[in-house]
């Protein structure tokens, strides 16, 4: 229905095209025949007023007139109409002149009538080709608003391409084999650390900075590009101008232009420097793993190795402890006779007035196996310290006073004040003092200078006794402290642990200070923890 209506809607409106240039027609004709008209009145006004004129001089008029306003067919209506009325009745023309009047009336209108004809035709074609410039004008416009669109496109490419190559530190190079000539971006010459205007030919100047050691390998890798024409990659270092040097990435192809003729190699150029840096690092890093690695391996070997040689003497100690004990309590009876009858025989050989040598030696020795016996049920108690405040300076003079029978040891006591007070337990730390006394006596042989010095820092006690003996030797240091190691020739090598299990049991430890220059003898440091609260009120009386 609707296809219908248009199609009738069509027909309506087309009708009144044909009228229309009916009317337009008709308009033509009526214009050439008032035009006839007009001129013959006006020829007949003359004839009536001044006699003899040109009988076709006003139709010729009319008939140019009507050529240039209303075409050719009306033209010619007045042509024939002019010639009518001028040969009429109404005008006065002689018989003779009347033809040839007449014949020159008719040549004059039909050039009149072609010059018009031709000046239609040349103002149509003239309408025309102005219609083709106007159009062509138009192409043109568009093509140029379209090619400065495609410039305008190309430039922010042309833009962000760089932006992306300075991001990236990419260059890109063009070298044309036939004319060398080459094209460079301006990242490669930033690449290249030199400035634009020195840079002349950027395919030239990229490999003219290779590295002398690179330099075979990248001819190399072009010379295989040109013959074969495939891709190709190849890292190599270059020197820049500032005398840097950096790694890049080099990728290139052969190119073929089939119009011209001729053959281009084309690629890129990326900065590696910082792949180049990041892989070296991560082979460093690798190697120090892999020593790292290697170190610890053989550090926790030989850590297990000890673990292993502790666990078997610890395993060989408690063993040795365990039958200590019961050796020490089946043995401290009949020592205790012994002695017994020593004290017994020392009173009734007094009163004789007999020497009593042999029995003091007894008793000695009698007292050496007793604390032997002491030393190795102490090792196996482990009874925690039971812990008051000691005067260490009248502790350490006790044990000196009663050691020192002969007078031949020189006993030098420095304490940074007096009374020295430490925090332990007395009987432990008694034992401690006695068998590093002992050990440096025996040490230098019963004669000698034993010194002991003693000072507070802010959480700890720090006692040093040093003796004028040989020293220890440097292959026991390591095992010093071990069960079953001594460098006496009679000596137990239960002596130095029971003082570092004591020692360890009141939060210390215990040391053996390397040798110092100029110094002869042992130095042990027994290092103890000092009371929390007296440590703290020292702390805040020294803020105030």
């Amino acid at each position: 229905m609707q296809r219908l209506s248009m199609a009738h809607n069509d027909d309506v409106v087309s009708h009144p095209a044909p009228a229309s240039s009916r009317g337009r027609a008709i308009g033509r004709y009526a214009i050439a025949c008032g035009l006839v008209m007009l001129a013959g009145a006006i020829r007949w006004l003359v004839d009536a007023g001044a006699g003899a004129a040109p009988p076709f001089l006003s139709f010729v008029v009319a008939v140019v007139l009507t050529a240039g306003l209303a075409g050719t067919g009306p033209a010619l209506l007045a042509t024939a109409l002019g010639g009518l009325l001028a040969t009429s009745k109404l005008f006065s023309i002689d018989d003779v002149g009347s033809s040839i009047s007449l014949a020159m009336y008719l040549l004059a209108s039909l050039f009149c009538i072609l010059s018009a004809s031709l000046l239609d035709r040349a103002r149509e074609e003239a309408i025309t080709a102005l219609k083709a410039a106007e159009r062509r004008r138009t192409e043109l416009e568009k093509s140029l608003a379209l090619q400065r669109q495609a410039e305008q496109k190309l430039n922010e490419n042309q833009f962000w391409l760089s932006m992306a190559e300075r991001a990236a530190q990419v260059g890109r190079w063009s070298h044309d084999l036939s004319t060398g000539e080459t094209l460079g971006s301006e990242t490669l010459t930033v690449l290249l650390g030199a400035e634009p205007a020195s840079v002349t030919n950027s395919y030239r100047d990229l490999h003219a900075r290779v590295h002398p050691e690179d330099m075979e390998r990248v001819r190399s890798a072009i010379e295989h590009a040109l013959q074969s024409g495939t891709e190709y990659e190849v890292e190599f270092r270059i020197i820049r101008d500032d005398g840097q040097e950096r790694w890049v990435n080099e990728r290139g192809k052969l190119f073929a232009d089939p119009i011209l003729g001729t053959q281009y190699l084309s690629g890129v150029v990326i900065d590696a420097t910082r792949r180049k840096q990041a892989e070296l690092h991560a082979r460093e890093l690798r190697s120090t793993l892999s020593t790292y690695q290697a170190e610890e391996a053989q550090r926790v070997e030989r850590e297990l190795e000890r673990v292993r040689g502790e666990l078997v003497s610890q395993t060989r100690f408690a063993t040795i402890g365990q039958l200590s004990a019961s050796i020490a309590h089946d043995l401290r009876n009949p020592l205790g006779v012994i002695r017994n009858a020593v004290h017994l025989l020392r009173r009734r050989l007094t009163k004789l007035g007999e020497k009593l040598d042999l029995l003091n030696m007894m008793d000695d020795e009698v007292l050496a196996a007793d604390a032997i016996i002491t030393n190795m049920m102490e090792m196996t108690r482990g009874r925690e310290p039971a812990r008051t405040m000691v005067d260490f300076g009248a502790l350490a003079r006790e044990i000196a006073a009663r050691m020192d029978s002969t007078g031949r040891i020189i006993w030098r006591f420095q304490f940074s004040d007096e009374p020295f007070l430490i925090w332990c337990d007395a009987s432990q730390f008694r034992q401690v003092v006695n068998n590093l006394f002992r050990n440096a006596i025996e040490a230098m042989k019963g004669q000698g200078q034993v010194t002991l010095t003693a000072h507070h820092d802010a959480e700890v006690d720090v006692i040093v006794i040093r003796d004028a003996g040989p020293g220890i030797a440097e292959a026991v240091r390591a095992h010093l402290f071990e069960p079953l190691t001594t460098s006496k020739k009679t000596g137990t090598g239960l002596g130095l642990m029971i003082c570092r299990q004591i020692i360890e049991r009141h939060g210390g430890k215990i040391v053996l200070d390397p040798d110092a220059p100029n110094t002869i003898g042992a130095s042990f440091s027994i290092i103890v923890p000092r009371p929390p609260t007296l440590a703290a009120d020292e702390d805040d009386a020294k803020d105030i």
